[in-house]
């Protein structure tokens, strides 16, 4: 029959018992606590930093486009600045090219008066002729300008292409009044003869209508620049035979000389040297 213990053993017994649950306490506890640190780890700071992380990209690309777009501002408000600057340029180059049209449409109305008044006697007589072609006008009738129409007979003598000195006076009167225009204003100096209207045609010597405008045109602007002082270079000498009909009344229409000036649009501006003598 086995021995029941003792009581002084049962109770170490049971303090031992007791001792080794307490010794395995704090062991639970540590990995209890050490779990939740791990899950909250897993699933708070590490995502967290994470984000942070993503948020610092996200960052730094919009101070990198902040910078882009700043720069490009820049660029922006320097293009504007030189945009404005040739803005003003042109603006002023139009006021000046504006009060530049005005002076040389004050000049050549100046220049039409004082040849009504120089010549008043020649266009009374029919003569002479002033006519405003416009840029509309048949292309058959020539250049477009202000015209100056002279018939032939006040420059030559019957078929002849040599100046007569009566008219080479009046040569010279016409560039007096042609010098209030700018100078490079160019003339074109058209010789226009129909020989069926000539009377005194030479039969033993026929020349063509071609050859006979085309000295009377070298002749008008020879006589224009030694008598006159109009540069050469401002000249244009043009024989057109009797294919251009003119707008004047009578048979000067078939027979004269033109003086056109020319729109100064068509002037060529580089190399343009001319000066008055």
């Amino acid at each position: 029959m086995p021995r029941a213990p003792k009581p002084s053993e049962s109770n170490r017994l049971s303090d031992r018992a007791s001792g080794n649950r307490a010794d395995w306490l704090p062991w639970l506890l540590s990995i209890f606590v050490a779990g939740c640190a791990v899950f909250v780890l897993v699933k708070g700071v590490l995502p967290a930093r994470t984000a942070n992380s993503h948020l610092l990209e996200q960052v730094a690309r919009l101070e990198t486009a902040a910078q882009s777009a700043s720069s490009e501002r820049a660029s922006l408000e320097q293009a504007k600045g030189h945009l404005l600057e040739q803005y003003s340029t042109a603006q002023a180059q139009l006021s000046s090219s504006n009060m530049e049209r005005e002076r040389e449409r004050q000049a050549r109305e100046t220049a039409r008066q004082d040849m009504s008044l120089t010549f008043a006697e020649q266009i009374a007589a029919g003569d002479l002729w002033l006519e405003q072609r416009g840029a509309s006008a048949d292309a058959g009738a020539g250049a477009a300008g202000l015209v100056i129409g002279i018939r032939d007979r006040v420059l030559f003598n019957g078929d002849h292409a040599e100046v007569t000195w009566k008219g080479r006076r009046l040569l010279k009167a016409l560039a007096e009044n042609l010098k209030h225009l700018p100078a490079d204003q160019l003339y074109e100096i058209g010789a226009h003869f129909d020989a069926s209207t000539s009377r005194t045609e030479s039969k033993t010597k026929p020349r063509s209508r071609w050859e006979i405008s085309a000295r009377r045109a070298a002749s008008v602007a020879r006589y224009l620049e030694e008598d006159g002082g109009i540069a050469g270079a401002q000249l244009i000498a043009a024989g057109f035979s009797s294919y251009r009909p003119g707008t004047a009344a009578s048979d000067a229409a078939g027979r004269r000389i033109e003086v056109v000036l020319l729109p100064r649009v068509w002037l060529p501006r580089a190399g343009m040297a001319a000066e008055r003598r």
